[in-house]
């Protein structure tokens, strides 16, 4: 959800409703996400984008895990600008 200044926030007969289905993937994803290898530089590469995307949301007082699509897009938009 992405709000634009003076929106209201939603209430909660607007959120939906989540199943087992949206949140866990299945075995076999399971097993490819936990077996893929990666070379050191990258799994350090992004270690460093997470850490300075945890950064950015303690200085703007946000949220980091799980972010919502509004701390996502303000971070793309701060890092576009910079």
């Amino acid at each position: 959800t992405i709000l634009a200044p003076g929106d209201p926030l939603p209430t909660e007969a607007d959120q939906p409703t989540y199943t087992e289905r949206d949140i866990r993937v299945s075995e076999r994803t399971a097993e490819r996400l936990k077996n893929q290898s990666k070379p050191k530089n990258t799994r350090r590469t992004y270690r460093n984008q997470r850490d300075l995307f945890e950064a950015w949301c303690t200085r703007e007082g946000r949220v980091a895990k799980p972010c919502t699509t509004a701390t996502y897009v303000e971070y793309v938009a701060e890092l576009i600008e910079s």
